[in-house]
């Protein structure tokens, strides 16, 4: 086994010995951290020390900050984090219930559910707002979408033990909504000298509220 140590814990390379006796160092770094005694080791599938070594300083600063929650997040599906949505929805009596439960039934699942916690990125993320497009699907339909998708990570980074040890940035797309056909000041006096007695003071009331 080949360890290098930086401030804390380790970075080392394993060792493999071949059937003639022959023995060899793989290239793939692993980590080793301790957190209340118990010892953890993890792969951080990389050949670069210095990458290696910043994983293990992220892990340090989720022991320190109290954050770290063992490797079992690292295994979590986002269909998990899906289901407490639901469950979360369920529970309050959430009128948009039968939404949330289309948009996870149609979209999120079939895209997202297989997909581990740790393993969610941009490049996933864009391609499926691309795909959505693609079905034609409008801005405010996929923001939604997107939005059950960041209460599911939220959900996941506020239980006991945490179920995600992060939530990732998840921007929404602009939408064209902007209303048109407002009067302008000019018009509206225009008009309103224009109205009957019985109907002006329900368009003063309109246009000022």
């Amino acid at each position: 086994m080949s360890i290098r140590k930086p401030h804390f814990g380790s970075v080392y390379q394993r060792k493999k010995k071949l059937p003639d006796g022959a023995t060899i160092t793989l290239p793939t770094y692993w980590i080793q951290y301790c957190r209340d005694g118990r010892v953890y080791r993890e792969s951080t599938k990389t050949s670069d020390f210095a990458a290696a070594e910043r994983t293990l300083k992220r892990r340090q600063g989720e022991l320190v900050s109290g954050r770290f929650a063992g490797l079992e997040p690292e295994r979590v599906l986002i269909s998990k984090l899906l289901d407490d949505v639901l469950e979360e929805f369920k529970a309050n009596e959430r009128k948009s219930l039968a939404a949330v439960e289309g948009g996870i039934r149609l979209h999120l699942r079939p895209v997202f559910g297989n997909v581990r916690v740790a393993a969610f990125g941009t490049s996933l993320l864009k391609k499926y707002i691309t795909n959505r497009k693609a079905e034609e699907a409008k801005n405010a339909t996929i923001n939604r979408e997107l939005t059950i998708l960041k209460r599911a990570f939220n959900l996941g980074f506020r239980a006991e033990p945490p179920l995600v040890l992060r939530v990732p940035h998840i921007p929404k797309l602009e939408e064209n909504n902007v209303r048109t056909g407002f009067l302008d000041r000019e018009d509206y006096k225009k008009l309103r000298d224009l109205l009957p007695d019985y109907l002006r003071l329900l368009f003063v009331l309109g246009y000022h509220t």
